[in-house]
């Protein structure tokens, strides 16, 4: 959880992928450390989040993707095929649009809000790019609001761009990230094949199928070995530095019992024998972290991407409260590593069509 993520050796060709919605880069980072799949490009309006995916560049993260700072409606999808796939077509094609439209703790106004039609924005590049396949993830309130008629127009547009699409909610912690994030994976390839989503490889301690798989790691599990915090110094690795609180704060986050809420500012006392509970973004400004489980205070970002299983020499771009909502927003990236070997079995055991795009 500590290391750099190494890629796995003797695999077939990899496949180039093309990242929109990119975001801190944690599903491209995923995918690419199966070691089957290449970002070639990966596109992401947010500055200091595009900032993020060039600043990682230099350590090995994206190495070979061309970082595109700009919103996806303003950009020519074959355009940027032509440039960056030139002997090529698009072998995939991943991301997360906004989910602010759908999350329980945003508006919720779906498709009304204009980020909520960026996942149709997704569907189109799919539909003009023809890629070998795609994945989309996004927050569970997706498949529910409006009744699900949001869901079943989407899947809807990806038919009749020639794709057999299917959804399926994974819980990270069922994958080896220590947290219980949950996210909606929209799958796809070119034609009708199926598509057999990841099955868990870890359980809770006292689920039944603990025998056949893996116990759930915890926070425990991720904050080992990471030095202590003291006097707001900066220590290594990066974005460890604490929050300073009032006196009154400490005392009262002292007072609370594991897993308990603080009242006033809505942060939970982690467990440190469990999995974490989602981290909630909110927006630069109103992103929080959760109690330390032995310490009165706030996680260090360092110690929420412990959590969302960054590597420590992975850094981030800009502000305290957005690089928080840059880990926030991100995959876990066991999650996304389950993801990505199964779309590899997927592709290596199924030849897709071919097209005339």
């Amino acid at each position: 959880m500590t290391g750099k993520l190494a890629p796995r050796t003797g695999q077939p060709t990899p496949v180039h992928v093309l990242s929109i919605f990119s975001g801190a880069g944690a599903l491209d980072v995923a995918f690419e450390s199966s070691g089957r799949f290449t970002t070639r490009a990966a596109i992401e309006s947010e500055p200091q989040f595009s900032q993020t995916l060039a600043l990682n560049q230099v350590r090995g993260y994206l190495a070979d993707a061309q970082i595109i700072s700009a919103d996806v409606r303003e950009l020519n999808p074959l355009d940027v095929a032509r440039k960056h796939f030139p002997d090529e077509r698009v072998g995939g094609v991943i991301g997360g649009p906004p989910c602010e439209s759908f999350s329980i703790r945003g508006n919720k106004r779906g498709r009304s809000d204009e980020r909520g039609q960026l996942v149709f924005e997704f569907a189109r590049w799919v539909a003009l790019l023809q890629p070998d396949f795609f994945v989309m993830e996004n927050v569970p309130p997706l498949v529910t609001i409006e009744n699900g008629k949001l869901i079943a127009d989407l899947l809807s547009e990806f038919s009749r761009a020639g794709y057999g699409a299917s959804w399926q909610q994974l819980k990270a912690s069922d994958f080896g990230a220590p947290t219980h994030r949950k996210r909606i994976f929209i799958v796809g390839f070119r034609g009708t094949s199926v598509f057999q989503f990841p099955e868990p490889t870890h359980a809770a301690a006292s689920d039944d199928r603990i025998t056949a798989l893996r116990q759930h790691l915890t926070v425990r599990d991720a904050l080992a070995g990471l030095p202590p915090v003291r006097d707001g110094v900066l220590k290594a690795p990066s974005h460890h530095t604490p929050v300073k609180h009032t006196p009154a704060v400490v005392t009262r986050f002292a007072s609370l019992r594991s897993g308990q809420e603080d009242p006033i500012r809505h942060r939970t006392k982690l467990h440190p024998d469990r999995p974490s509970p989602s981290v909630v973004a909110g927006n630069l400004q109103g992103t929080r972290s959760h109690i330390h489980p032995f310490e009165p205070r706030e996680l260090t970002n360092r110690e929420v991407a412990r959590l969302h299983c960054f590597p420590d020499d992975f850094d981030f771009a800009g502000s305290a409260a957005a690089v928080c909502k840059q880990i926030a927003n991100a995959v876990p990236i066991p999650l996304g590593q389950a993801v990505a070997a199964a779309v590899a079995q997927h592709l290596d055991g199924h030849r897709p069509p071919t097209s005339e795009a």
